[in-house]
Parts: C-alpha cells; sequence; structure tokens
C-alpha cells in the first residue's frame, strides 16, 4: 500500500508494517557541468563482514543529486502485485540528460516453497509467527543438527535434516525492459550462532510447484553469495537484530551474475526465474538460518524500444494523407522536403503506472540508383534532436531536399535511451516495414472527389462523419481533376483494404464502389497524365453504416439448465431448449474465457431448438456457427429450420461432399428438390473446429457455403420450382430434417451459432470467422498442449483438454530430467496423430526449443532442423525449423521459419509461403527460445515470431493463398519433404502446442509467454 510522503508500505492482515520505504527520487545532471565535489561512496558489504573504508569519488549524479542538479520526488504507486514510480514529466522537457530514477522497481515472488531432506515440505511458506516473542520466526535454510560451542550444547533438531528455499519470479512485470541492475533482499530473522556462515544464491534448472519434494530443481548457476547472521539480538556481541540480506552483483567476483540473470528472464529466456537458497555447506550446523518469505528482486531497468507505428510520407498538405506503399504502387509527392512520420513505440505497452519511456524516433531515406541499380541512404534523422519523447508520440520531420523524379523509400525506428551507473545505453528496435515514394513536380495534382448528391455516402469532416448505405451497398463518386490540370487521362483507386483499380478519362463516375464492411473507410483516388505517372493522393473518408445484427445468437453461456439464451439485440429472443443428451460443455470455441460455453450433442438423440422460426426464409438470410465433429464417417446437421413437408434449409455435414448448404423444398406429395452449395475440399478431418456458413441471397436468387471464411466455388442458382418461401418449423441445433420425420443428429460440439436476416457480403463472413472479441483480437482455442516435464518414460499427454494422441518418442529422443525432450539430431522424433487444428482456418503454434549448437555446426549449410510440423502426403502442411546458412568461428549463423505447403490431389506440390527471421541467429550464446508460427486466414498471412519480436524481413507478411489441411503423422524434432522424412533436429523441445485462431502480438505475449498487460491480474 502507499505510505507516507510517497512512500510504499506493507502490512500484515493485522495492518502493521512490516516493510516499508521512502518515495523515490528523480534527478538531472545539471551539476555535472560544473566541477565536480568531493564526495564519498560507501561500497556495499553483507552484515557480519565489517564495514570497508569509505572511499573519495567525484560526485557525477550517478549516486544522488548534487546541489546544482534539477530533482523530483516520484511517489511510489502501488498496484496489484508490483510497485512502480512514474518520473515527472516537467524535468524530462527541461532536463540536462542523463536523467537518474531511484528506487528501482521491485518484484514480489509469486511462488515460494521449503523443501527439507526428512521429507518436510511448505508450499507458500508463512513466516512461523512467535506468539510468545511476537515475532515473526521465518522458515528456515541449511543442516538443522547440533552443536557444542564453549561447552555449550545447542540443539536445533534430532534427527539431523538439511532444509533449502526456493522463490519464483515471474517474468510479467520484466517483459520489454531492459535490465541496468537487480537485487535480491530478504530478511534473516535467525542464525544459529553469532558466527557469521556462508548463504547461497542459485538459479535453478526448473520451477517448482506444490509438488516440489527434495532435493528441489538443481542449481544451474550461482548468482551470489553472502557471510552473515543476523536475529540473535542481544545474544550477541555486538547485538545482531533481524536484517535485511542482500545479494547484487559484486564487480570484483565474476560468478556473480544476478543482474545479467534477471536480464534474460526480461528478455524471454524463461518465463519464470527460479532461485534456491541455500547453505554453502550444508553438514556445517552453524550454517542454520531462518528467512521471512518477503523474498523481492530490485531491478532498475527502462524500456526495450519497439518497432514504430504510423510510419509514412505525407503525400500532400492534408495530415490524412500519410502513406506507405510497396514498391509496386509508390505514391507519388510534389514536395522535395516531404513531412514523413512515426509514432515511438516501447516493445511492450507500459501500464498507467510505469515509465512510458525516453523515446526517439530514427528515420532513414534511402534513394534508387537506376544505373547501378542500388539504394543507398541520402536522409536520415533521430527526431526529437534535444531531449525524448515518451510512448504514443507521433514525430512528423521534414527530410533533406530530395531530387526531383527519384524513387525514394522511407523506414523508421525507435531509439530507447537509458543511463544507470554512469552508463548510457540508446538501444534500437528493428526497421518498420519499408515505405516507398516518388518525388515528382510535375506529376498531376491530388484530385477531386464527388460523391453522388443521393447519397448513401457523404465525407466526413472535422466535426461530422454521417453514416450511410452499408455493407454491400454501392455508392457513385466522381473523380475530377484539380483545375489547375489539364492532361490528366485517368485516375487509380483504392478503397480501405481493397486492390487498386484504375479507370480512364478526364472526369470519371465510379458507381459501383462497394464498401466490404462498416466502419469509417478511406477512399484514395491518384490522377494519372502520363502511363504510369500518378500524382498524390486525395483521400476521401466516409462512414458505412453498420448494418442490423444477427436476429438469433447463441453463445451457449450457461453452466447448467435445458434453456440457452438468445443474446442477439435485434429481433425477438429465442432462447434453445435442450433435449436429453445435450449438455454445455466447457470446451468452447472462444477458449478459456470466462462463462463461456459450448453446446455439447451425443450424435444419437440430442440437440436444441427454438419453437418458432428464428429467420423470415422467405428473404435473404444467413445462417452461421462452428462446429467440431467427432466422427466424419457419417451424415451430421449443424443447423436446420424447416417444417413438416420438408421445406427448409440445412447447413451441415455429407461423408461423400464434405460440408453443404442445402436449401431443399418438397411440395405435397412429390421427391424434394435441393439447391446445393458443397465444399470445395471434401476432406474433413474430424476433431477440429471449423466455422461453417451458408447464405441466401433473394436478389441473385442463389445460395452459397462458407468454410471458415471463404466462399465455396461460385453461388449456386435456385430454379424458380425452388424458390425459398417462410417455413414454419423452429430452428434446429444440431438435428436435420424435417420436423416429422428428424434425423442427421450431430455428435460432437457447436458453438457461436448466428442467424441474420440478409445475405452477408463475403468479407463479413470472413470476419465473422475470425470470432472478433469486444477488445478487436480474434479468440483463440488452446487445441492441443504437449509439455515436456508432464511426459513419463517415452509418452508426453496432450494437456489441453481435448484429449488429443498422446506424443510418443522414438529412438534418440528422450525425456531429461530438466523437463525437456532431447534429440540426437539423425534420428529421434517424438509424433502423435494429427491434424490438431483445421488449418485451412486460421491457426497458431508454439515452440520452445534450444538448439545444440555445436551439433548445428557440424551440419552442411543449407540443413533445415525442423522443430515441429503437420504431414501432408509426402509433405508437411505447416512446418517450424531452423535453417544453417553459415558457420562462421565454430557459431552457426541462420533463421527460423515458419512455412506451409500446399498440394494437389497428386500430392504434387501446388504452392508454398515462408516467413522467416528478418535477421540471422548467432547461436555461440546455446539460447532457449520461444517460436510461434500464426496463419491468419483474414488475409492469408503467415507471421513469425520469436520471443515477443514479429519477425518481417520484407515489406509485408508472407502469404499462402491456399486451402490446405494436414493429414497424418504430427511430428517433433523431424520433418517431411519430397516423400521423405529428414530435417532431424539436434536440441531440445520443452513444449508445443497449437491454438485454432490467429494471435495477435499481445496474445502471444499473455497466452504463449505468459506477461501480464494493463488487464492482467498479478500475483
Amino acid at each position: 500500500m502507499s505510505g507516507p510522503g510517497g512512500g510504499v508500505r506493507a502490512v500484515d492482515a493485522d495492518g502493521n508494517a512490516t516493510f516499508s520505504g521512502p518515495a523515490g527520487l528523480m534527478w538531472d545532471s545539471t551539476g555535472d557541468n560544473e566541477i565536480p565535489a568531493a564526495g564519498k561512496k560507501t561500497a556495499k558489504v553483507a552484515a557480519g563482514e565489517g564495514t570497508e573504508p569509505a572511499q573519495e569519488v567525484g560526485s557525477d549524479s550517478v549516486d544522488g543529486p548534487d546541489l546544482d542538479d534539477k530533482s523530483a520526488e516520484l511517489p511510489v504507486r502501488v498496484s496489484e502485485g508490483f510497485v512502480s514510480v512514474v518520473p515527472d514529466a516537467s524535468l524530462l522537457q527541461t532536463a540536462s540528460y542523463p536523467v537518474y530514477i531511484d528506487p528501482p522497481v521491485g518484484l514480489s515472488a509469486s511462488k515460494r516453497t521449503v523443501v527439507t531432506s526428512n521429507g518436510h515440505h511448505y508450499w507458500q511458506f508463512d513466516n512461523d509467527y512467535d506468539e510468545d516473542n511476537h515475532r515473526d520466526r521465518g522458515r528456515g535454510v541449511g543442516r538443522c543438527s547440533s552443536q557444542v560451542s564453549n561447552g555449550v550444547g545447542i540443539m536445533c533438531a534430532s534427527p539431523a535434516f538439511t532444509s533449502r528455499m526456493f522463490f519464483s519470479f515471474s517474468r510479467s512485470k520484466l517483459a520489454g525492459k531492459i535490465v541496468q541492475d537487480a537485487t535480491f533482499r530478504l530478511t534473516e530473522t535467525w542464525s544459529f550462532t553469532c558466527t557469521p556462515s556462508w548463504v547461497n544464491l542459485y538459479r535453478t534448472s526448473g520451477d517448482i510447484s506444490e509438488g516440489t519434494r527434495w532435493p528441489g530443481p538443481s542449481t544451474v548457476d550461482l548468482l551470489g553469495d553472502r557471510k552473515v547472521s543476523h536475529g540473535r539480538g542481544s545474544a550477541c556481541d555486538p547485538d545482531q537484530p533481524a536484517a535485511a540480506v542482500e545479494f547484487n552483483d559484486n564487480p570484483d567476483e565474476s560468478n556473480e551474475n544476478l543482474t545479467s540473470t534477471v536480464a534474460n528472464l526480461a528478455k524471454g529466456t524463461w518465463s519464470t526465474l527460479t532461485v534456491m537458497l541455500r547453505a554453502n555447506d550444508e553438514s556445517d550446523p552453524n550454517s542454520w538460518k531462518r528467512f521471512k518469505n518477503d523474498a523481492t528482486l530490485q531491478v532498475t531497468y527502462f524500456p526495450a524500444p519497439g518497432v514504430p507505428t504510423g510510419v509514412g510520407v505525407q503525400a500532400t498538405n492534408d495530415p490524412k494523407s500519410v502513406t506507405c506503399r510497396d514498391s509496386a504502387h509508390a505514391v507519388t509527392v510534389a514536395d522535395p522536403t516531404p513531412p514523413v512520420s512515426a509514432t515511438v513505440q516501447t516493445s511492450v505497452q507500459p501500464t498507467s503506472s510505469e515509465s512510458k519511456g525516453s523515446l526517439r524516433a530514427g528515420f532513414e531515406v534511402q534513394a534508387y540508383d537506376a544505373t547501378k541499380k542500388t539504394w543507398g541512404k541520402v536522409w536520415g534523422q533521430d527526431v526529437p534532436g534535444s531531449g525524448y519523447a515518451v510512448d504514443g508520440t507521433k514525430e512528423s520531420p521534414q527530410t533533406s531536399t530530395l531530387a526531383d523524379g527519384k524513387s525514394y523509400r522511407l523506414h523508421a525506428q525507435t531509439v530507447s535511451h537509458g543511463s544507470y551507473g554512469g552508463k548510457t545505453q540508446d538501444p534500437r528496435s528493428a526497421f518498420s516495414g519499408w515505405c516507398y515514394f516518388t518525388v515528382n513536380s510535375k506529376a498531376p495534382k491530388a484530385p477531386v472527389i464527388v460523391p453522388d448528391a443521393h447519397g448513401p455516402y457523404t465525407e466526413c469532416t472535422a466535426n461530422a462523419c454521417a453514416p450511410g448505405g452499408g455493407p454491400g451497398i454501392k455508392g457513385a463518386f466522381t473523380f475530377q481533376p484539380d483545375p489547375v490540370d489539364k492532361d490528366v487521362t485517368g485516375y487509380r483507386w483504392t478503397l480501405t483494404g481493397g486492390k487498386p483499380h484504375d479507370v480512364t478519362g478526364a472526369t470519371v463516375t465510379v458507381s459501383d464502389i462497394t464498401p466490404p464492411v462498416a466502419g469509417t473507410l478511406l477512399l484514395t483516388v491518384e490522377a494519372e497524365d502520363l502511363p504510369d505517372r500518378y500524382g498524390p493522393p486525395k483521400i476521401f473518408s466516409f462512414k458505412v453504416e453498420t448494418p442490423s445484427g444477427p436476429v438469433g445468437r447463441w453463445q451457449f453461456g450457461e453452466t447448467s439448465g435445458t434453456n440457452a439464451a438468445d443474446t442477439a439485440a435485434d429481433g425477438i429472443r429465442h432462447p434453445l431448449t435442450l433435449t436429453t443428451g445435450s449438455s454445455f460443455d466447457t470446451r468452447a470455441r472462444r477458449g478459456d474465457t470466462v462463462g463461456d460455453h459450448a453446446l455439447a450433442v451425443d450424435g444419437k438423440t440430442a440437440y436444441a431448438a427454438t419453437s418458432q422460426p428464428v429467420v423470415n426464409t422467405a428473404t435473404s438470410f444467413t445462417i452461421a456457427g462452428w462446429a467440431y465433429l467427432t466422427d466424419t464417417s457419417r451424415a451430421q446437421s449443424i443447423a436446420s429450420q424447416t417444417d413438416g413437408a420438408g421445406t427448409g434449409f440445412n447447413l451441415g455435414y455429407q461423408p461423400a461432399t464434405g460440408w453443404v448448404f442445402d436449401w431443399h423444398r418438397a411440395p405435397a406429395g412429390q421427391t424434394a428438390k435441393i439447391a446445393r452449395s458443397v465444399a470445395q475440399v471434401t476432406t474433413t478431418p474430424a476433431k477440429v473446429w471449423t466455422h461453417i456458413a451458408g447464405s441466401y441471397d433473394a436478389t441473385a436468387k442463389t445460395v452459397q457455403l462458407f468454410v471458415n471464411g471463404r466462399p465455396q466455388g461460385t453461388p449456386v442458382p435456385v430454379a424458380a420450382d425452388l424458390t425459398p418461401i417462410l417455413t414454419s418449423g423452429g430452428l434446429q441445433i444440431g438435428r436435420g430434417g424435417d420436423t416429422a420425420t428428424p434425423g442427421e443428429y450431430t455428435g460432437g460440439l457447436i458453438d457461436e451459432v448466428e442467424v441474420w436476416n440478409r445475405a452477408l457480403a463475403a468479407d463479413e463472413i470472413r470476419l465473422d470467422a475470425q470470432l472478433v472479441g469486444p477488445d478487436g483480437t480474434s479468440a483463440t482455442v488452446l487445441a492441443g498442449a504437449w509439455l515436456a516435464d508432464q511426459g513419463s518414460g517415452t509418452s508426453i499427454a496432450d494437456t489441453s483438454g481435448y484429449s488429443k494422441s498422446a506424443m510418443t518418442l522414438n529412438a534418440g529422443a528422450a525425456l531429461s530430467e530438466e523437463g525437456v525432450v532431447v534429440f540426437d539430431g539423425t534420428a529421434g522424433y517424438a509424433s502423435a496423430a494429427g491434424p490438431v487444428v483445421d488449418e485451412s482456418a486460421s491457426f497458431t503454434v508454439t515452440a520452445r526449443v534450444r538448439l545444440d549448437a555445436a551439433a548445428i555446426a557440424q551440419k552442411p549449410a543449407g540443413y533445415l532442423a525442423q522443430i515441429a510440423g503437420q504431414q501432408t502426403s509426402g509433405e508437411s502442411s505447416w512446418g517450424l525449423w531452423y535453417r544453417l546458412d553459415s558457420v562462421a568461428a565454430g557459431v552457426p549463423q541462420g533463421r527460423w521459419f515458419f512455412g506451409r505447403t500446399a498440394i494437389d490431389g497428386s500430392s504434387r506440390v501446388i504452392g508454398s509461403g515462408e516467413a522467416r527471421s528478418a535477421d540471422t541467429v548467432d547461436l555461440s550464446a546455446d539460447p532457449v527460445v520461444q517460436v510461434t508460427g500464426v496463419y491468419d486466414a483474414l488475409d492469408d498471412s503467415l507471421h513469425l515470431y520469436v520471443g515477443e519480436q514479429e519477425e518481417i524481413p520484407d515489406d509485408q507478411p508472407p502469404t499462402f493463398p491456399y486451402v490446405q489441411r494436414g493429414s497424418g503423422e504430427l511430428s517433433i524434432g523431424r520433418g517431411r519433404a519430397g516423400g521423405t522424412w529428414d530435417r532431424y533436429l539436434p536440441g531440445q523441445v520443452g513444449e508445443v502446442r497449437m491454438w485454432a485462431g490467429a494471435m495477435t502480438r499481445n496474445q502471444i505475449i499473455t497466452q504463449i509467454l505468459s506477461i501480464c498487460t494493463n488487464d492482467c491480474d498479478t500475483e
């Protein structure tokens, strides 16, 4: 809790203070410009060792403000699970840099335990309060035995035992931070004798849990040692009260590396840091000590830079004209000194109480030499030139004078400034993608855009933006040249997110500009006077009316009962009634969202139904939902609405054709006639989540099936004698057929069913298949998880909750004591039955891997070491791998990859796509790396993340525009290509996990790397 004077105070359950600290302090370097006065600096030593003589040093502002330094007090802010100080903004604006901030942020241990050699353990141990003496005794470390000292016997325990203490610290609050210093601190409450003894702090090989027993995780690295004796009070001379023991790197002892270890935690080398406190000599009775559970890590840091956003060149005087184009569609600017823009970012979004950083935007412009066919830098600048900006600040400098008629490209990076201990750091983020532009003063000026006078779309102004039309509703716009231009021959126009379109003529009316989605869109138009010479763009902003929402929506948020609520906002509500054999299942498509469930149906008699029709089937309508079939050998209906004669629609599955959407009509006494839209890919895997939708367009008189947001073939015409009519039966979920003779019961799970009384545009259905939540991100569900530290023998069970096949280890692959699978790189692999997800939909896969650098170095250049992949005939439908490019001084140099391969019906490769590391990876540090691949079906893009950083070596993420599903083996440690198993991995894999849904960077940070952001709770 916050303490007096802006400080911090910790209290126990009774409100008694157990720890307190002063307010923070911030100061600049104004006084450093003066002749330094003599000052004193006392070296840190552990209590009990005496005090070293003070050393005379110059006053350089590192250890505290000089008399002439500007300073400000920083109240300490306390939130759930963390403590922080926030810099004074006014001082930052007028400061002489470097600026210093003290104290550092404190991180409390999230988990703790004590284990003893006689079989006891104390998970999340308390401080063993002594009622008689009214004090916290703490818990023991060392050898609890007996000893005779000066003829006096001292007893701790008989029989004797040894005790060790462990603390685990989460990375959550250190993500995106560059660590400058770290101190581990806890309170010693008791020592067996008054004679100081050594206690050591180690990093351990694994984490702790309630099941941790003696001897606990093995030690990996000595972080520090202290020779101390506290807590015996007046029994010692001089008095030895309880006191804090601090472990901080001693520069004279090279084996003390707490700061570098915490820095690796912040970088993501591990998701948690577990440390062991133990006696140096565990056979010595004098080593017995007691410590409180108040262990903290005090960390001094500054934010790591992130790739800036909003990078582009301002094409005209209109600030809205900031544009970033690829090389094929370079924007034209007339100004030879065009403004460029970038918004600086920290690597991880800071919370409201965290430092927003001391940042600059680093710009670079390169010109193209047409003779040499090379690019070369012609301008660069870090902005602001003096002082610093905070996270989210837009910087917009002008370039130097650029040559008319030349081609240029721009990119930018964020620079973060930090200073501590007399050392200054200015790390830079990766560059953004390139933005291409040309300078041409002779090109046409920005044209004039005139919307149709009858609507439905009007231009947004600074004060008003009236919505009109809707997705799929066309609008007419007239393009005219600027009054000074007399030789315009055509225009190029683009609607937000769409492809460029060319039209010819000096004045042109385009009557079919059709917004694909609702919201504010930008119509960008460029005039053309000579072939391929376009002028600066004119941008017309307009708002598309949000269409009427679903008239029925069932999200199955209930936990029990026989009714599922209709949560749609429009129309009349139609709750579903569940029949025997159906229930609410926690395996919902939205994953572990609180309160979310799916409808579970047994495939025999179970279904859910409304009492009345939900949608008017005589008009346009759309039905959509998610299905998880446990058996694909028989016909099943996901949703249907029919009458007693069999007239109506059915959205479901047929073994011969895969997913289907039918409109069927059965006139009295006649055989039913069907208009059917079927899946283009008939192979449908079982036990995966798939989004299916069916749409009837009453204007076009067609039906259309969509699978995972993609239209299946062309719309199927509905014959005149099949024209849909309003059916009388209710909506059935999990059952088809007519109401008199039902059938086709679904076995598995159904979720997120929605019905609209209109035909959704294709882009709307594609967006609906992303299952976007209120926060704007797509929902993901963990579909398979194989964690090596949960394995036993040669088997690793799936812990996702979906009971996927266990991963079986084959010869050359073995579980180690550290809880990882070690692969020999020649024949070892692990495998399970796949696929885990529907790979024609968005998905995410991640693996924690450590490559064996020495073994990799022995491989030939170009060698591919596959971490994980899904088989599809003779290839891999997807794969995560490392490619060795070269070996320098015995150190492998290469890149990480996430790729996909498409095959045809004859198993021939017809296409592929790869996302790769932007830069070569140096394996000299032999790091543990979290490699994540994301396939986003919304735009067919492939994304590769190494840790929390997305790797984009080119202008845009690569794409994979194929519908490809894997079949057969899911492998770890080897890959399949050209009909052969190879690509054996030399190294270790700690986990492989897969999700249905495409994760964003923030979701990867929170769900994979277990890093908390603003909305996370902390321990």
